[in-house]
């Protein structure tokens, strides 16, 4: 997001497509979005410009196309002297510009992209359905001699194991894929969600006039 989008709220980035097939941005409030939307959207400051949309649509990797746009802005800003920040306060926006690029990459490039080994995990398959073929037969031969009711609570028992080992094959299936838009994958929209609200609250709050040493006397107080 450029500085220059630091003007108006949060809105929503859609896209709608038109009668000649091509897509056009869309803004849509969030009051007006529907659930569906609500639930995907990325929330960005200000208004997504046509210009944007456009280099978003054909970029390959959205994450490192803005970060590009951000640093040739800082650069820029820099280089003609509208950024009066000391050099090493600004080498710190560039070196963690750099960490959050890392972090982005290595969760892309090991978690995101680089599957699972498939003959791995067939052999597990395979041997979670053995377990569960088996397992009974064992047991009903360890406890040949043993009434019903002294083979009930270890039928049970059995049926609980096997149920556990079905639920955590199926939880490391989940953890397998963490992003999307899924019940169970991680919610990085909403994450995003919150550091625009903290940006918003970073720039448009203003600092309080009203305040002296008068303040220190009296009686404590609560403020709800």
């Amino acid at each position: 997001v450029t500085s220059s989008s630091l003007a108006t709220g949060s809105t929503i980035a859609t896209s709608s497509q038109s009668k000649d097939g091509e897509i056009s941005p869309r803004n849509t409030k969030a009051s007006e979005a529907s659930v569906e939307q609500k639930r995907k959207a990325i929330f960005v400051i200000g208004e997504v410009t046509p210009e944007e949309f456009k280099l978003l649509s054909v970029s390959k990797d959205n994450v490192l196309t803005v970060s590009k746009w951000i640093l040739r802005e800082i650069s820029s800003h820099a280089v003609t002297g509208k950024l009066l920040v000391a050099p090493p306060i600004l080498s710190r926006v560039y070196q963690e510009l750099s960490n959050g690029m890392l972090a982005f990459s290595m969760a892309k490039i090991k978690i995101s992209t680089v599957p699972f080994p498939f003959p791995f995990a067939q052999v597990l398959s395979y041997a979670l359905y053995a377990f569960y073929v088996l397992c009974p037969f064992i047991m009903l031969e360890v406890m040949e001699q043993a009434t019903l009711d002294q083979i009930t609570i270890p039928l049970l028992l059995t049926f609980a194991t096997c149920a556990g080992y079905g639920a955590v094959n199926e939880i490391a299936i989940e953890l397998e894929a963490p992003f999307g838009f899924d019940a169970n994958d991680y919610p990085v929209n909403c994450q995003q969600t919150m550091i625009v609200q903290a940006m918003e609250d970073t720039y448009y709050a203003s600092i309080p006039k009203d305040f002296s040493f008068e303040h220190f006397q009296g009686e404590p107080s609560l403020y709800a």
